[in-house]
């Protein structure tokens, strides 16, 4: 009796120990596979929210172009552009003067219908040779042909950043052409915008959806950085992001 005791007893451990150990390894291998389907759906979740913000953002910057193309297609804008284009060098300072009553009235209709709403601040109005015919602010050069947004924006209209005071500014920059022009004419002139970004800002600040180490940024095609950090002061156009992620973006 007390041998079939022992072995029972051992058996008893020897069953206890198997189920202990069945255990921890089906534990251990339930936690990896929570953990494993918990990141997946993290970065499913941070991927559709990036996607989405930056199809939003794209999508306003569309609309940042379209509204600038305002002003590039207005008739007198058009039509004072082409007529500075005309005038001898000599006159061309007078004439600007004349004109610029003119300017200032399609400026202001266009700041009535739209340009307050999107943080319009500043509009330069360039001629086919480089000049600067007319501005809203002071004008710092006056003469653009040389300049890669001229040079650029002569053929299409696009957007660009530019550093401001530990900040940004957005810059769009479309082409005038001559009123009645058909596909494929020259353009006579560029329009070139500045505007605040808040609403850019606004959307990729939102912490909605991000958790606690998530966050969302802009980075240009050097790198670094266009928007604000969560994690990090001071960033814009100032803080390197060159990782794998950013390459496989540019690529």
């Amino acid at each position: 009796m007390a041998i079939s005791f022992a072995i029972d007893k051992k058996l008893i451990i020897l069953v206890m120990i198997v189920s202990i150990i069945a255990l921890s390894i089906t534990a251990f291998l339930s936690f990896n596979y929570a953990e494993q389907i918990l990141k997946e759906r993290t970065g499913e979740q941070l991927f559709g929210e990036s996607s989405i913000r930056g199809d939003t953002i794209r999508l306003l910057l569309e609309s940042r172009i379209e509204q600038n193309q305002i002003i590039s297609t207005d008739p007198m804008i058009q039509i004072l552009v082409n007529e500075l284009n005309q005038t001898p060098d000599d006159e061309v300072k007078k004439k600007i003067e004349e004109k610029r009553r003119d300017f200032l009235t399609q400026i202001q209709a266009f700041q009535t219908l739209i340009g307050f709403s999107i943080g319009f601040e500043d509009v330069q109005i360039i001629g086919k040779n480089g000049d600067v015919l007319f501005s809203l602010g002071r004008i710092e050069k006056n003469n653009f042909i040389n300049d890669p947004l001229f040079e650029k924006g002569i053929k299409s209209s696009f957007v660009e950043f530019e550093p401001f005071q530990n900040n940004k500014k957005l810059i769009v920059i479309s082409p005038i052409f001559e009123k009645d022009s058909k596909l494929g004419d020259e353009a006579i002139g560029v329009v070139i915008s500045r505007m605040r970004t808040a609403a850019i800002d606004n959307i990729l600040l939102n912490r909605s959806g991000l958790g606690e180490s998530g966050e969302i940024y802009i980075v240009n095609r050097d790198f670094l950085m266009l928007s604000e950090s969560r994690f990090i002061e001071n960033t814009i156009f100032q803080q390197k992001v060159d990782t794998l992620g950013v390459q496989k973006c540019f690529n």
